[in-house]
């Protein structure tokens, strides 16, 4: 929650305190239920209780004692997840303050960095955003449909306000999986990355960058590293 460091003169040169929001809290309604009840009369288990409760007006052990031998309770158990909300660091003398803004399902939406410079906005969407947008091309639902949310798909920062840079990450059905094909940026006409083709196990085998050479690459080890 609070980091703070000082030095040989007990001066603070750095600091970092963070704030937490709860995000996404359920709580799970449960039924408990507790032991069966032991009935005894004067230390002896059942015996003259076992004639009491079949006297007259008692019919059996359960209206004898208003319904049943147990007792019920409602507890609950919470879920959920904490994150940071707000972020303040000390650092050079400066102090700047990073807010953060999730989505539904608690990945970083938006991030508002303020300082003496000016407040820088990145915004984030994933699959999850363009599905809830209904945006979403035949390849960011099926993402969202098979749980791939961690890619970022669009990238958008701002300054004081104004638009200074927009990245998006298109990806593309290669035949079997889903995986890069271009990463464009707003203020170049064409996509900065081109992705070509791919091997059976998802690593990239063509790369270009500015409509240069193409990259080629060899991976080995089950293809886990690359080789050449």
């Amino acid at each position: 929650l609070r980091k703070t460091v000082k030095d040989g003169n007990g001066k603070i040169i750095y600091s970092l305190q963070n704030e937490y929001e709860e995000m996404n809290r359920i709580d799970h309604l449960n039924l408990g239920v507790s032991r069966f009840a032991r009935i005894t009369d004067r230390g002896n288990p059942m015996g003259r209780a076992e004639e009491r409760f079949s006297a007259p007006g008692f019919s059996n052990f359960g209206v004898a004692i208003n319904g049943s031998l147990h007792d019920y309770y409602n507890y609950y158990i919470t879920s959920g997840e904490y994150a940071v909300k707000k972020s303040r660091e000390y650092k050079d003398g400066v102090t700047r303050i990073t807010s953060y803004n999730y989505n539904a399902i608690g990945q970083v939406s938006e991030e508002i960095l303020e300082s003496p410079e000016g407040t820088w906005t990145t915004r984030y969407k994933y699959s999850y955003d363009f599905w809830q947008d209904a945006t979403a091309n035949n390849v960011q639902f099926y993402m969202f449909q098979q749980n791939i949310l961690a890619p970022v798909l669009e990238k958008s920062v701002y300054k004081n306000g104004t638009l200074l840079n927009k990245i998006t990450n298109e990806y593309k059905d290669w035949g079997g999986f889903k995986a890069l094909q271009y990463i464009r940026q707003s203020d170049y006409y064409e996509p900065r990355i081109k992705y070509y083709s791919y091997d059976c196990q998802g690593n990239p085998n063509q790369i270009c960058k500015d409509d240069t050479q193409r990259t080629y690459y060899l991976w080995g080890y089950k293809g886990q590293r690359v080789i050449a």
